[in-house]
């Protein structure tokens, strides 16, 4: 990566190889009904929001220029349960290879392709189209990619990560600097794993405010 002043930096990092040919869609079992109880199990998945980055803020965005903000969800099926997940969307997204499911959105229902994803804010947050989908309603409809990988240690467990890009704008109660995000998963035997972190609120209304022009 170079900067405008002509700096570079570099990063290399090494991905072991599955030499078993298997792809991320056959390592997880086809989705199904699954119902999260709200409360995290000792043997449920393991899981972490991988991004936003700790510590990192949300910019606010605006009712009429939203800001980007980027989620992402990992979820390790500790139990070897199976965690429902149908990777590229066939039957269900269009076009293929997205798992967006957002008619669910309006339907207040989960993800056809993730049903065991939840993930929420603790504000209302103002989409694209500048219909405001309330505080503590599951967003998982709207991930947009999910992707499983056995895990690096070797253990035969695997993991799925789930992602959201979004532009939009956070609607903050009088006096609120920051936000709760908090995401659960479900795996098929219906244990539950979960993760919240609590964003503060960056000082510029979007990202683009932080960077030069190209």
């Amino acid at each position: 990566m170079r900067d405008a002043a002509g700096r570079v930096g570099t990063d290399v990092v090494n991905v072991k190889v599955d030499k078993h040919g298997s792809t991320g869609q056959a390592l997880t079992p086809a989705p199904g009904v699954v119902a999260g109880h709200g409360v995290d199990d000792v043997d449920g998945p393991v899981v972490t929001l991988i991004g936003p980055r700790d510590p990192s803020s949300l910019a606010l965005g605006t009712p009429t220029a939203g800001s980007f903000a980027f989620f992402q969800v990992s979820a390790l099926d500790r139990s070897g349960a199976g965690i429902g997940v149908n990777e590229n969307g066939a039957g269900i997204t269009d076009p293929v290879g997205l798992i967006r499911d957002g008619t669910q959105l309006a339907a207040v229902g989960p993800n056809r392709n993730f049903p065991g994803l939840e993930f929420t804010f603790d504000v209302p947050f103002r989409r694209p189209n500048g219909s405001i989908v309330p505080a503590g309603q599951n967003l998982g409809p709207l991930f947009d990619l999910a992707g499983s990988a056995l895990d690096h240690r070797g253990n035969g467990r695997v993991v799925t990560t789930a992602t959201w890009v979004v532009g939009g704008s956070f609607v903050l109660p009088e006096g609120w600097t920051s936000v709760t995000v908090t995401t659960r998963v479900t795996d098929n035997a219906g244990r539950t794993g979960g993760a919240s972190r609590t964003v503060a609120i960056s000082p510029v209304s979007e990202g683009q405010g932080l960077t030069p022009a190209p």
